[in-house]
């Protein structure tokens, strides 16, 4: 068994090799399938995916020291609060997504099926 741990290692080493191991396996992936799906990626748009994996780490760090800490956290007074946290995760994971959108197939009509869904809800 400690074989296929040790190429299971060796196989997550090569497939995130020179990206940043400070970053979650989440954001390494993120990188790893849009280059996929994406091979001929100019400078910008892989500057794009970098950030945006980038923001997935930042979210992935926020969830981990909530999830430590718990979601309610004594405030300045001592009264319990939502964890400030909770806050910026969410906002690193929809900047995440807002970039990546266009870098996932068919995820132009979906946002404009949504988008008519939404309008033709509120038409008088």
């Amino acid at each position: 068994m400690a074989d296929t741990e040790d190429t299971f290692e060796e196989d997550d080493a090569q497939r995130y090799e020179g990206l940043p191991e400070a970053w979650s396996l989440s954001a390494r992936e993120v990188v790893v399938q849009v280059l996929e799906e994406n091979p001929h990626l100019d400078a910008a748009g892989k500057s794009i995916v970098y950030e945006a994996a980038a923001l997935v780490a930042l979210a992935d760090r926020c969830y981990e020291q909530v999830t430590k800490d718990g979601m309610m956290v004594p405030g300045s007074s001592g009264q319990l609060v939502e964890h400030p946290l909770i806050g910026h995760e969410r906002q690193a994971r929809s900047q995440a997504a807002a970039a990546l959108k266009q870098f996932v197939k068919g995820a132009g009509s979906a946002t404009k099926a949504g988008q008519n869904l939404v309008a033709s809800r509120w038409r008088p």
